[in-house]
């Protein structure tokens, strides 16, 4: 029972790290995460990177698992797209990489899909493998990136690159259904779809909307209250001379 359960642990270990690294390379660990892969399923990532002593290259392992989604071809498609466009997103980032060649097929035999991309961007190379295997509960993808440097020496560039040939997705060959290829990645989730816009809502009439008459502003009182006062004092003006008319024509008659 004691050797059953040593077993099960070391095939436990194997699962969790998903590829044989070399000898003497030290581990780190991201916490796994929720993020969408296979075309937009929710998925769950861990990501682990190995170094050996002294550094001068790397190596990033990436697992995704996933339940199937309904058009499973398509969503196979859409990592294998995904993985094929790191060296885009390099060059979007300032690398300007360039491809130095990539594969894709279905290995028949191990029931995979198998893709490769290698790329350089500066002194940085990159040379990447996935595979993606599915069972009727779930659905995984397994990739490695070797990034070194051109001053990385020779010997630490075969390891990583080797190492990349055992990329495992944890999924038994006994358990694993044939996969395939589709040719059109999944459509996005409509969360990930572009926002609705203006012409795209309902075209109903709006109701009615009833617009005050404005106010006259305060300067408009101003220069009415300014007219009437002019008019005003004309008048008053015109009363005046018309009494002091009447005035003298009275003395006048007066002296007669």
């Amino acid at each position: 029972m004691k050797a059953l359960a040593i077993v099960i642990a070391l095939a436990g270990v194997a699962r969790a790290d998903s590829i044989s690294v070399p000898h003497g390379w030290s581990k780190s660990e991201a916490p796994a995460s929720q993020v969408a892969h296979f075309g937009g399923a929710s998925s769950t990532v861990d990501v682990a990177r190995y170094a050996p002593a002294g550094s001068g290259a790397t190596l990033v392992v990436t697992r995704v698992s996933a339940l199937p989604p309904a058009d499973v071809p398509a969503a196979l498609r859409s990592e294998v797209d995904a993985f094929e466009g790191a060296a885009q997103r390099a060059s979007l980032a300032g690398s300007a990489a360039t491809v130095q060649g990539k594969t894709e097929q279905v290995d028949p035999a191990h029931k995979l899909v198998v893709a490769t991309l290698a790329f350089t961007g500066g002194d940085v190379a990159t040379s990447s493998r996935l595979v993606i295997a599915r069972s009727a509960t779930q659905l995984v993808a397994v990739s490695g990136d070797c990034i070194s440097r051109a001053e990385t020496g020779a010997a630490l560039v075969a390891d990583c690159d080797r190492a990349l040939a055992t990329l495992d997705p944890g999924i038994a060959l006994g358990d694993r259904l044939a996969p395939s290829l589709g040719t059109e990645p999944a459509p996005p989730p409509p969360s990930q779809q572009s926002q609705t816009t203006m012409s795209e809502l309902d075209h109903a009439p709006l109701p009615p909307m009833a617009v005050p008459a404005a106010a006259p502003a305060a300067h408009d009182r101003t220069s009415l209250f300014a007219g009437a006062g002019i008019v005003l004092i004309a008048g008053l003006f015109w009363l005046n001379a018309r009494r002091r008319a009447q005035l003298a024509n009275e003395e006048d008659q007066d002296d007669r």
